[in-house]
Formats: structure tokens, C-alpha cells, sequence
């Protein structure tokens, strides 16, 4: 039984294969709605006319964003994949980037940035397709203290030697020679 059912299937494909191909097609043509055999049109294009009579098939090339990667009789080319540059005879390949890189159109992978060597913290991760995102390091208050404390030391320093300098200079007011003394 199961011998005969794939019997009848396999004659059932002879069949359709010849009604289709109508068996007097070439390999290079194809049969159009009317039943005629016409040339197919080359890679990265379609038919815009079937052939009739003494007039050969008319074809028109695929527009941006459309492919057709082998000679056809089709009338329609195949959309690309919204992922690269491609051209008119073939798909776009897009690519997946290894961990630690990334690439918006799915070719050509780049590193992602080093936030650290901007001097900058990693805000959000990466992906295949996004690269990190980084932002300014938030303003350290230890930073601004020591700077605070520096700035009040100098200051404290400059004043003291200032103090020092008149308190010397008013004690050689209060005793005139008073180095010279002693001798």
C-alpha cells in the first residue's frame, strides 16, 4: 500500500513538473502566463514584459532595497534584509559581532568605547548592535574638600609669614641696632 502511495506521488510530481515546464521550455527560459516559452532575465532583474511572438521578454532591473540572485521569470524581486549594503544580484549577509563590539547595520564590527580612557564611567552596556554609552564621572566631594584644604593651608601659610615678617620688622622698630647689640 505504501508502495503505491509513493508511486502516485512521484507520478503525480512527473506530471506537474511537465504541465509547469510544459517540457519544451529550455533551461534558460520560462513559461509565462500565457504559455509561451521566453527567456528569463538575468541576475538583478525581473519581468517587466513576458515575450510574445517576435518581441523578447522585457526586463527591468530590481529597485534599491531588492534582490534577484539568479537568471528568473519572476515578476517581483525578493526584498533585502534591512541590515547592510547590498546590491541589486545579491542578499545582504549580515553579521553578528563578537562580545565587545558592535555594528548598527550589521557590517563592518567596531570596538566598543573605552569609557575609562575618556576619563568617563560606562552608563550602559553594549550590544551586537549598540555601542556603550558613557557619561562624565560625577564630581568627587573628597576632591573638592582636599582642594578646599589645600587652598585654606596656602592661605594660612602666606598670612602666618606675613605675620612673622611685620612682627620682625616691628621688633627692629622697638630696638634699633638691637642685632648689632652684644658685640
Amino acid at each position: 500500500m505504501r508502495t503505491r502511495f509513493l508511486g502516485f506521488v512521484e507520478l503525480l510530481f512527473v506530471v506537474c513538473t511537465v504541465l509547469s515546464f510544459g517540457g519544451a521550455c529550455g533551461p534558460s527560459d520560462y513559461k509565462s502566463t500565457v504559455g509561451e516559452c521566453c527567456p528569463m532575465c538575468n541576475i538583478g532583474s525581473v519581468v517587466y514584459h513576458d515575450c510574445t511572438g517576435d518581441f523578447s521578454t522585457t526586463c527591468i532591473p530590481c529597485s534599491p532595497g531588492t534582490f534577484m540572485s539568479e537568471p528568473n521569470g519572476l515578476y517581483q524581486c525578493f526584498p533585502c534584509r534591512q541590515c547592510a549594503e547590498r546590491t541589486k544580484a545579491s542578499d545582504t549577509e549580515c553579521v553578528d559581532c563578537a562580545s565587545g563590539f558592535y555594528s548598527p547595520s550589521g557590517l563592518n564590527c567596531t570596538k566598543w568605547t573605552d569609557c575609562a580612557a575618556r576619563n568617563e564611567i560606562q552608563a550602559e552596556d553594549g550590544s551586537p548592535v549598540k555601542d556603550v554609552t558613557c557619561e562624565q564621572k560625577p564630581k568627587e566631594i573628597y576632591g573638592l574638600v582636599d582642594l578646599i584644604a589645600a587652598s585654606l593651608a596656602e592661605f594660612y601659610r602666606s598670612l602666618f609669614s606675613e605675620v612673622q615678617k611685620a612682627n620682625n620688622e616691628e621688633k627692629s622698630d622697638v630696638y634699633p641696632g638691637a642685632s648689632t647689640q652684644g658685640t
